[in-house]
């Protein structure tokens, strides 16, 4: 029995959600105008007034019920794709992380890997670094070896001159002499 006591149903429309569920209301409101119930004075239409009044509000219960549940319904919904969004904007930040922290290990595997090769040149100029100060060494050596037989042999050969000229003096002197003492040139 519709006496038009403010029904609500659900239709599709904006709520302000997703989902667009909306509450209109069918007929009167709740406390709408029924008359009053004891003009009659006959008690058994009070009786059915009451009756059917009791039973048009229960079925305002129930077709609130009904509306409660289905924009629960529209709520949950809206929610779940609330949650979907936020899940996908979830996922797409941690991508993100993935991809910057990729990022960031590539970056650190280059630098170790920048900082080995920096480390091997450095090794192996170090050791050629070794290498020619020891061929320097050794030179210096030979060089200090080299003027000391250079200083020798120039020792040597002045000796040799003055041995020489020494030898060639007397020579002379033998030649020179030899006219005075015939018997001595030939014994020398």
């Amino acid at each position: 029995m519709n006496s038009g006591h403010g029904f609500y149903h659900l239709s599709s429309g904006y709520l302000g959600g997703p989902s667009g569920c909306l509450l209109q209301p069918i007929g009167d409101s709740i406390n709408g105008s029924q008359g009053n119930l004891f003009m009659g004075g006959n008690e058994k239409r009070t009786m059915q007034e009451l009756n059917d009044r009791l039973a048009s509000y229960l079925e305002k219960v129930r077709s609130l019920e009904e509306a409660n549940t289905q924009l629960e319904g529209c709520i949950q919904e809206w929610h779940q794709k609330r949650s979907h969004v936020r899940l996908i904007f979830c996922h797409l930040q941690i991508e993100t992380g993935r991809v910057t922290n990729a990022g960031l290990v590539l970056q650190i595997d280059n630098a170790k890997m920048a900082t080995e090769d920096f480390r091997l040149k450095y090794e192996a100029e170090k050791a050629l670094r070794q290498n020619v100060q020891n061929d320097v060494e050794n030179i210096r050596k030979e060089l200090d070896n080299m003027t000391i037989i250079i200083t020798d042999l120039e020792m040597e050969i002045e000796a040799l001159r003055e041995d020489h000229i020494l030898k060639k003096k007397e020579h002379e002197m033998a030649h020179l002499i030899q006219p005075f003492f015939p018997t001595l040139a030939k014994e020398t």
